[in-house]
């Protein structure tokens, strides 16, 4: 399969790269979490479109920043408790799987996420930040 190429004035083809194995597994990655119901919960990254779904589906809720970003938290789960989850398109979607995850599951969404950007607490990496 050949690469996409783009023609400039001269002629002069510049292949486009595809994206690099890394990024495509960035955007796939799944982290987990186990509630204290011993419920496993999965939750992936939100994107930037999926910020825009979320705050076209709460409507003027969006504007409570509380509510959003408790809507952002629930609508990054994509499995909980061994069952697939679909991404929340309507503020009735979002209530529901927040009735569905409950104060334990909102701990594990939020220890899970934290694993995609965990943060150095050691002292070396203070000293050397």
């Amino acid at each position: 399969m050949s690469r996409p190429s783009v023609k400039y004035g001269d002629d002069t083809a510049i292949k486009a790269e595809p994206l690099s194995k890394s990024i495509q597994d960035d955007a796939n990655r799944v982290e987990y979490a186990v509630d204290e119901t011993g419920r496993k919960i999965g939750v992936k990254k939100l994107k930037a479109i999926d910020l825009f779904d979320i705050s076209l589906a709460m409507g003027d809720g969006a504007t409570n920043q509380v509510a959003l970003n408790q809507a952002m938290l629930v609508c990054s789960v994509v499995e909980l408790g061994g069952d697939r989850v679909a991404k929340p398109r309507t503020m009735g979607e979002i209530r529901a799987l927040i009735s569905r995850l409950d104060l334990h599951g909102y701990k594990a969404v939020g220890e899970a996420i934290a694993k995609f950007d965990p943060v150095a607490t050691s002292d070396e990496a203070v000293k050397n930040s």
